[in-house]
């Protein structure tokens, strides 16, 4: 299992300071290329309620979306079709227990898929604890879940929708996809920040085949079952946050689990050749602290489940997580560059979504001040995912400038889809170029001295902030 994890952090703190924010980057690149592909387990679970007949050819789409899936598992893979209303029926096999996927099985299992009738409520909770007890009697497989809903979970409480996440994390990964207008997206990133999978939006019906392809394509990739990060903490020092922020944001933190005095684990889910980012906050104690030196408060490392196996192995050596009061302003006012830009694709996300239910209430003048700032970031960043979505409900003007006129005929389907991909960020280093009219100065590393085109905010060779 061949990882590389890079700490940064910058660990000059203010003598009044209490947060320590770290970047954790796992390089899971070397992954790719297994011999044998390990052991698959897949669940796909389909809202089949009454609304996904409103109109008929919502409920069209997703049977053959369902058939497109089954036909990209690959042989050998276990499996099972789920129909999910205001209680979850096993749409294929009948038995209660997954098929192995062959030319027979899943011929079958698109007949299956062709018989789905949209009728009756919504209860997810009760869909994604079927898939678990599914995919428990496959414990040493890569097991995944996909979840495609038109509409809210009414079928139950919220805390019931709690409690069967809870059932369900660390046993498989989940991603989730909206279609039509009138699911929740926060409905959907709470699931797959609890089960580590991506939530996102399908914007025209005759996209949903690819987009349901595409996850069962990826879902193929993966290769090992789980990976975790450990948190080891001295005395005085607390964990405040552990976030994924590249290449999906998500919230970590909830799901934490103890395993010890000062001892924490984070499951990230399963992975292909990945590469991820994470951004961890500590909570830290100045009062009594010796200044000008650094102090250790903790360490961060991987684990990881081999496949066919249950058992987490620690991964590479530990990163040391170290502070230094200091009340050199010069020191503790700089940021790191990696936790500087990650700050700003978490205040992007943020804007897209308050822009978007300023929308839902309809109040335009906040939708524009907010998605014009989040257009600014953007660009700043070179997010284009994120521009290209704002494009669909607005009118770019200048994105430097953060310059945006709303459309006057907004589709509440291309909302969704904003909303559904605000959490969709990039590496730092991917600033968009400036306009040929207006070319920036070079800029001049001031650690490596190596010169860099105007459009460049960090050092290539030494990731330091350039002037």
């Amino acid at each position: 299992m061949r990882f590389r994890t890079t700490l940064h952090a910058h660990r000059w703190l203010s003598t009044t300071d209490d947060l320590l924010s770290a970047v954790l980057v796992v390089d899971g690149t070397g992954l790719a290329g297994a011999d044998t592909p390990p052991a698959a387990a897949e669940v796909i679970i389909v809202d089949c309620s009454g609304s996904m007949s409103l109109p008929p050819s919502k409920i069209a789409a997703a049977r053959r979306a369902t058939a497109a899936a089954v036909d990209a598992l690959r042989d050998g893979v276990r499996f099972a079709l789920v129909a999910g209303t205001d209680t979850a029926r096993l749409l294929y096999p009948l038995a209660p227990r997954m098929a192995t996927a062959d030319e027979r099985s899943r011929a079958e299992a698109r007949q299956a898929a062709a018989a789905m009738v949209a009728s009756g409520g919504t209860a997810m909770g009760s869909w994604l604890l079927l898939a678990r007890d599914l995919l428990a009697a496959h414990p040493g497989a890569i097991r995944h879940a996909i979840l495609l809903t038109d509409g809210q979970n009414v079928g139950e409480t919220p805390e019931q929708l709690e409690a069967a996440l809870r059932a369900c994390a660390g046993e498989f990964t989940c991603d989730a996809r909206g279609i039509g207008a009138d699911w929740k997206p926060a409905e959907l990133r709470r699931i797959t920040a609890a089960l580590r999978g991506r939530a996102d939006a399908v914007r025209a019906e005759a996209d949903l085949a690819e987009d349901f392809t595409g996850m069962v394509a990826e879902a193929m990739r993966k290769v090992v079952p789980e990976v975790r990060i450990r948190v080891q903490t001295r005395p005085g020092t607390e964990i405040r946050f552990l976030r994924q922020v590249f290449p999906v944001a998500a919230d970590l933190t909830a799901e934490a689990v103890a395993v010890g005095e000062g001892v924490t684990e984070f499951s990230t889910g399963s992975w292909s050749a990945d590469l991820r980012h994470f951004n961890l906050g500590l909570t830290v104690d100045p009062a009594g602290a010796p200044h000008q030196r650094d102090l250790p408060v903790g360490s961060v490392r991987l684990l990881a489940v081999p496949p066919g196996s249950t058992t987490a192995e620690e991964v590479g050596e530990p990163e040391p997580l170290l502070v230094h009061w200091t009340e050199d302003e010069a020191r503790f006012s700089q940021v790191d560059p990696y936790d500087g830009h990650y700050r700003g694709q978490e205040r992007l996300r943020r804007l897209v979504i308050e822009g978007c239910e300023a929308l839902d209430a309809g109040d335009r003048g906040a939708a524009a001040e907010l998605l014009g700032e989040a257009v600014r970031l953007a660009a700043a960043s070179g997010n284009t995912e994120q521009l290209d979505r704002i494009g669909q409900v607005a009118q770019i003007e200048d994105a430097a400038a953060g310059r945006i006129r709303l459309k006057e005929q907004l589709s509440k389907v291309d909302l969704r889809w904003l909303e559904g991909g605000s959490g969709i960020s990039v590496v730092p280093g991917r600033q968009l170029p400036a306009p040929a009219s207006e070319p920036l100065p070079d800029r001049v590393c001031p650690v490596c001295e190596l010169v860099w085109p105007g459009a460049h905010r960090f050092c290539e060779a030494c990731k330091g902030a350039l002037g």
